[in-house]
């Protein structure tokens, strides 16, 4: 209200999936909250269909865009996927679930024991401690490597031969992108309101927490 009784325009950009605060339990109030405040905005700016249906509800200028790749993907070394290495790559956060990354790893080394899975990224260092020990618990130290926070993650994907996506909620995740670009492909947690999941194309979607079926569908494609 300040910028707009100011003369200026004010635009909302939601830079996430508007039922992100359900997930938490400290955020449930935005869910009321926000709605009245993205009304007096001048636009709404979102990342989704889904979302954009969603906000036309309040407010009447919404608009859909996509996140930008920092790199031409048509020119990208393309994965070779002659090997069984499996990248999960994001920030180490509750609602990224790399803990369950582990839970799957674990039943796919049982069935491909030449199999590795690379964790790139940094965050919340309990969870990365639990992490860790979890990996010793079940005796993976040999099959699962921590590589920590990347400043460069193209060797990444290039040295890759499956993506692995564990996370409860995303905006509009560019580490698909990225993956896809590179000739990877992705078992993903369903997130069926994700413009980057529409085609059905390189990624394999399953049920949210489905350690069983994200292994399955890790081995299938491994083998």
């Amino acid at each position: 209200l300040a910028v707009r009784s100011a003369g200026a325009q004010f635009m909302m950009h939601t830079h996430n999936v508007f039922s992100m605060p359900l997930h938490t339990t400290h955020r449930k109030k935005l869910l009321c909250t926000m709605p009245p405040v993205y009304a007096l905005a001048d636009g709404v700016i979102t990342l989704s269909r889904a979302d954009e249906a969603y906000w036309r509800h309040f407010n009447p200028r919404v608009f859909l865009v996509k996140n930008p790749l920092t790199f031409d993907c048509t020119s990208l070394p393309q994965s070779p996927l002659d090997g069984q290495t499996i990248l999960w790559l994001s920030r180490i956060s509750v609602e990224k679930n790399p803990d369950q990354a582990i839970e799957i790893m674990a039943k796919v080394h049982k069935q491909c024991p030449d199999a590795r899975l690379r964790i790139v990224g940094s965050g919340e260092a309990y969870l990365e401690k639990y992490c860790r020990r979890r990996t010793e618990v079940l005796g993976l130290t040999n099959c699962i490597e921590f590589c920590g926070f990347q400043q460069d993650v193209e060797p990444f994907y290039r040295d890759a031969d499956l993506f692995l996506c564990t996370s409860s909620y995303e905006g509009y995740p560019l580490i698909l992108a990225e993956a896809q670009s590179h000739g990877l492909p992705c078992v993903v947690y369903d997130m069926p309101y994700l413009t980057i999941l529409e085609s059905g194309q390189g990624s394999i979607c399953v049920p949210q927490n489905d350690v069983e079926e994200a292994a399955r569908q890790v081995v299938r494609l491994l083998k």
